[in-house]
Order: C-alpha cells, then structure tokens, then sequence
C-alpha cells in the first residue's frame, strides 16, 4: 500500500528535518508514528500527503510514484484517494456538518446526489449523521474530530492520514476516535497517525519512533 523510501529534508539553510526515512505500510493495517515535538512527524506527513516534497527519496501508494509528479498531479492524486484528518479539524464555520463533508466529493467532480448520499453514510458510520444540519460552532471537539474523519472518508481513499488527531481531545473523546480508527481499520481502511497518543500506539498494528528525523520501530 504505502511505501517511503530514503526521504530526506532539509529546512532553509540546510538543517535537516528527516533523514533517509523508509516504511513501509501494508494494506488494512493501522501504522502510527510517533516521537517528540519537533522531530518531523508531521513534515514525513506532509510529504506522504504530497502537500510538501522530499529533497531526495520516493513516495508510492499501490502503483503510484509521486517522483517527477507536478504539484497538480499530486493535488489530483490526493483528492481522490487520500483522507486527511487535521489537529485542528479545518471546518469551514459558515458551513454545516453536512455541507462541509461534502466538500471532497465536489471538488473531485462527483454529482450532487451521489455527494449527498456519501456524506450522509460517512457521517453515519462516524456517529455524527444527527449533527448533519448543525454548525461547527455548535459541536464539541469530539463531534469535531468525528465530523473532520467523515470527511476524510467521502471519496473512498485508499489511505487515510491524520495529524495528532486526539491532540485537542479530553480522555474520553479521545478513546472514542482511536476505537473509531480501529474499527474503520477492521472493515478494511488503511490507517496512518502521526500522534503522541500512546493509547493510539497501542491500538495499531505497527508503530514506527521518530528522533531527530531518524526512523526507528517500537
């Protein structure tokens, strides 16, 4: 499913962010990265998202390469078959729950109607379909988070990734998403964190330790 191979990043100026970084992640497994805060968790994510772009090494999901990939094909790439769950959710606020898991299936030119349904059935299946007319303003960070995965969710990606995703989250909503990730995980997704969680590491079935852009396993 996924493969990253010797990525390698350096700031401006030339301190490196990652170093020779290689994983990989098998289809229908959940993987999580973890290490400390500044150590490159979310700039490997962002490469593997194919928002930013390694100085060396390759990305592949499946068949597809993002080496000598345009910033466009990799937009395109993303949006059809890559979810991304955000730390801080990146709802729209003017828009409703429902509006706004539709979002994906818009851009990625679906019909109205086939977007309508599709978000009704990710809201449903992340436990939030009763919220579909509210607003952001009007959910809690739990509801938040559970509304930002159902949009991940509407085009069928193949991989999905999240950032820190029980960062902002108490206890309880927190274990509420690492089972809503394991059992999204079960029906046949595959999974990527990045997360400081150790209750999310030990629901995955991998664990890859990041230190000072060095990968290890754990």
């Amino acid at each position: 499913m996924l493969s990253v191979r010797n990525i390698s990043k350096s700031y401006p100026g030339g301190k490196p962010v990652l170093s020779g970084v290689t994983l990989q992640v098998k289809p229908r497994s959940f993987a999580t990265i973890m290490g400390p805060s500044g150590s490159g968790k979310s700039t490997l994510l962002s490469i593997i998202a194919g928002i930013d772009t390694a100085d060396s090494g390759d990305v592949s999901i499946g068949d597809f390469s993002y080496t000598g990939r345009s910033l466009e094909e990799l937009a395109a790439f993303r949006l059809k078959h890559l979810g991304i769950v955000f730390q801080f959710f990146n709802l729209l606020p003017t828009l409703t729950v429902q509006q706004n898991v539709e979002i994906p299936g818009h851009l990625a030119g679906r019909s109205a109607a086939d977007t309508r349904i599709a978000a009704r059935e990710c809201l449903q299946r992340t436990g939030v379909e009763s919220l579909r007319e509210r607003y952001p303003h009007e959910l809690s960070g739990g509801e938040l988070q559970r509304v930002a995965i159902a949009r991940a969710m509407l085009n069928r990606p193949r991989l999905l990734l999240a950032d820190e995703p029980t960062g902002n989250l108490d206890q309880k909503n927190g274990q509420s998403i690492i089972e809503l990730f394991r059992s999204l995980v079960d029906d046949g997704a595959t999974l990527v964190v990045v997360t400081h969680d150790e209750r999310m590491s030990r629901a995955a079935d991998s664990t890859f330790a990041l230190l000072d852009g060095v990968l290890g396993t754990s």
